[in-house]
């Protein structure tokens, strides 16, 4: 197991004056750390951290970056917080946040990038935040109780759930299944991906732009919406189609895909991008 200790940047704090100061939830106080570790090809990423985003880029250098940006009540507290990155084993990193004692108050917050070779698995928790991840391998889980999440290029599954946030996923090599209770969803399965693709928001739009490989059966419903089909690949069987409701049996053999909305339109089209 290895700890990198984290290095201050940069600290701007603004004191709470007479008058100043509306609640013991303001959050005023913020400072940028961070570290730097060696990168471990093939190793898996897990990210957790509470009221905050959660940035995952993919380049081409050999050490991974980990950037912190907190958010605290008061400057003790500030100074307390610190950000770390651990590889256990069977080869993760998991990156959290140290929060002061007594666990993290009022608004505090900490958001996370990190910067390093793709990581052959990636699973992301935030209990308040945006999530977004880039060029990554193998299976990707993201979860957030309130925040957008964009996932783009991931090679592998990607499970996605929010409570309240749209949700983008573009270039997806694998199945995709999305759940989230107010948000509008799109979905880019790359060609040669024959899912499945399930998709099951509340209250939100959904476009799905599948590949001509998909396989096994499609349905897709909506409560409150319409339904659009543009064009069903060759081969493909329309078992029934309708303003709300649209079933449909793929060439080849394989899982069923599910798109359901209670309140939003749904799109589906197909010969996504190679």
């Amino acid at each position: 197991m290895r700890s990198m200790r984290w290095t201050v940047l940069t600290i701007a704090a603004a004191a709470c004056t007479l008058g100043g100061c509306s609640g013991w939830q303001e959050a005023r106080f913020k400072a940028t750390r961070e570290l730097t570790l060696e990168a471990r090809p093939g190793s898996g990423l897990d990210v957790a951290t509470r009221n905050g985003s959660v940035s995952i880029e993919a380049d081409d250098r050999a050490s991974v970056l980990v950037r912190a940006k907190f958010r605290a009540t008061t400057q003790e507290r500030l100074d307390a917080m610190g950000v770390h990155a651990v590889y256990e084993a069977p080869g993760v990193l998991r990156v959290g946040i140290d929060w002061p004692e007594g666990g993290r108050e009022g608004n505090e917050g900490a958001s996370l990038e990190i910067v390093g070779p793709a990581f052959d698995g990636v699973r992301v928790a935030s209990s308040n935040g945006s999530i977004r991840a880039e060029g990554q391998l193998g299976p990707g889980d993201y979860r957030t109780g309130n925040g957008r999440v964009g996932v783009t290029n991931q090679a592998g599954p990607v499970t996605v759930r929010t409570s309240n946030g749209r949700v983008v996923l573009s270039g997806v090599e694998d199945e995709a299944f999305v759940d989230t209770s107010n948000g509008a969803v799109s979905i880019d399965l790359r060609e040669g991906a024959d899912g499945p693709v399930q998709v099951d928001t509340s209250n939100g739009s959904v476009r799905v732009r599948l590949p001509s490989t998909l396989a096994g059966e499609l349905s897709a419903d909506t409560s409150n919406g319409s339904i659009q089909l543009h064009e069903a690949p060759t081969g493909a069987r329309l078992n029934s189609v309708g303003k709300r409701r649209l079933r449909m049996t793929m060439p080849t053999p394989g899982r069923a895909s599910a798109i359901d909305t209670s309140n939003g339109n749904v799109t589906i089209e197909f010969g996504a991008s190679e």
